[in-house]
């Protein structure tokens, strides 16, 4: 014992703490490095990989140039997928800029359930959906409780209890077509913008600061049996719900400022930057964006 403390000087317990805290050290980033993928703006990130988006969706996401949709202003050059035009500045492509993903938009005007059925087909035969797709998103709905539920599905789209059963039925099959070709995606599941306030909708926009209305109630009423049933479809499919009308609110298409509007009217020259009448604003393409984002 005696001959250890006399061994025991001050210069070596110093050495030992010093050599202590450089292994501690070096552990300690080994550790982190093992954990973390660095990004090549030297960010941490904690996926090296986090995997392609895939986004099926109805014209609120592609949402497309009226004129270049009608053949009324050809542009070759416009972005399109499987015979869907695109705007490129929707959702989908703002949010793949934001995040880095690699984007396979398969959203198309007019789409409902039944036909993003049959979508996920042609996007699994294009390599679209298979085992490096990270996220998937599936923003339909609105057009099953319109004329289209009828011409593409059917469906009585006048009975809301029909386009809701067959909503969640399709969203299942939909479900199970995504997990078979994309086993390591996530589904989320985005709503729609809010279109009508207080039962007031503002086709005709000129006057800036004065959007001019017209109840219509029936609208309301629809915009609140999608929202519900595209919830209870998440939550039964394990999906994630992204509540957009609800983060919409006050922004719909009789709201001011005008420079705050996310719906544009039909009639419209004081919503900036929109793409297609009755559709989102730039603005509100970036606000779907961003709520999908934490989701992925």
């Amino acid at each position: 014992m005696r001959a250890r403390y006399k061994t025991d000087k001050p210069a070596s317990r110093l050495r030992r703490r010093i050599a202590g805290t450089v292994a501690a050290t070096v552990s300690a980033a080994a550790l982190i490095a093992g954990g973390l993928a660095v990004s090549g703006n030297d960010t941490p990130t904690a996926e090296a990989n986090p995997g392609s988006l895939t986004v099926f969706g109805d014209s609120y996401a592609s949402n497309p140039d009226f004129w270049v949709t009608y053949g009324l202003a050809p542009d070759d050059n416009y972005p399109r997928t499987g015979g869907c035009v695109q705007s490129p500045n929707n959702w989908p492509r703002k949010l793949a800029a934001q995040t880095g993903r690699a984007l396979n938009d398969w959203s198309c005007n007019g789409h409902t359930t039944g036909d993003v059925i049959n979508r996920i087909e042609a996007a699994r035969k294009a390599g679209a959906l298979n085992a490096g797709t990270g996220t998937v998103a599936v923003a339909v709905g609105m057009n099953n409780y319109g004329p289209w539920g009828y011409f593409h599905d059917g469906n009585n789209f006048l009975d809301p209890g029909v386009v809701r059963s067959t909503y969640i039925r399709d969203m299942h099959t939909i479900a199970n077509k995504i997990r078979s070709y994309a086993p390591n995606a996530n589904i989320v599941m985005p709503g729609m913008l809010q279109i009508s306030g207080n039962s007031m909708v503002c086709p005709l926009n000129v006057i800036p600061e004065f959007p001019l209305g017209i109840p219509v109630p029936v609208l309301g009423d629809v915009e609140r049996w999608l929202q519900a049933t595209q919830r209870d479809a998440a939550r039964e499919i394990g999906a994630a719900f992204v509540d957009v009308r609800a983060a919409s609110a006050g922004h719909d298409t009789c709201s001011t400022p005008d420079v705050e509007r996310y719906v544009a009217g039909v009639v419209d020259t004081t919503t900036p930057n929109y793409n297609f009448l009755f559709h989102p604003s730039d603005k509100g393409s970036q606000l779907i964006a961003d709520l999908i984002k934490p989701h992925m």
